[in-house]
């Protein structure tokens, strides 16, 4: 698992925007979840991907939102970025 930052430097430079899945998104809660709790082992790990997706579609829509809001960010980003550059 990557994390956040493997997403980040696979997709800076391309001119698509990052993409979020289910599972990538579980996956960057249970990393986060680990590093606060300072417990990184498998069972906690399973714990937690675990009550993620037995939560998942009580807030889907709110996730979605956020995911919304994240790719207008980026793409805000990319264009101050591209707009300095050139």
């Amino acid at each position: 698992m990557g994390g956040s930052h493997e997403l980040i430097s696979r997709n800076f430079l391309s001119n698509e925007p990052p993409t979020f899945t289910r599972s990538y998104l579980i996956n960057a809660l249970v990393e986060h979840d680990c590093y606060v709790a300072g417990d990184n082992s498998e069972a906690y790990k399973q714990k937690q991907r675990e009550s993620y997706r037995i939560q998942w579609f009580s807030w889907q829509h709110h996730i979605q939102s956020l995911v919304q809001f994240l790719l207008q960010w980026d793409q805000a980003a990319r264009t101050l970025f591209k707009n300095k550059l050139g």
